[in-house]
């Protein structure tokens, strides 16, 4: 699951004609998977034992820009 990206952007003019901008921005990605291989037989060749694999990948990543003038 991917969430879509968060971004916050604050300006500020603490003195005529000098804008200063902070940016903040975050992303976070999830991902879960699941195999199920379940035991068979097919003549003599044969799997004695069911399998299940699992996996779980998640990634955050944030960057903050503190004040920079615009």
């Amino acid at each position: 699951m991917e969430v879509p990206p968060f971004q916050s952007i604050i300006e500020v003019e603490p003195v005529k004609n000098l804008v200063l901008r902070s940016n903040f921005g975050v992303n976070y990605y999830n991902e879960e998977n699941s195999t199920f291989v379940p035991r068979w037989q097919e003549g003599s060749r044969s799997v004695d034992t069911n399998e299940l694999e699992t996996s779980n990948a998640e990634q955050f990543n944030w960057i903050w820009l503190f004040f920079q003038a615009v």
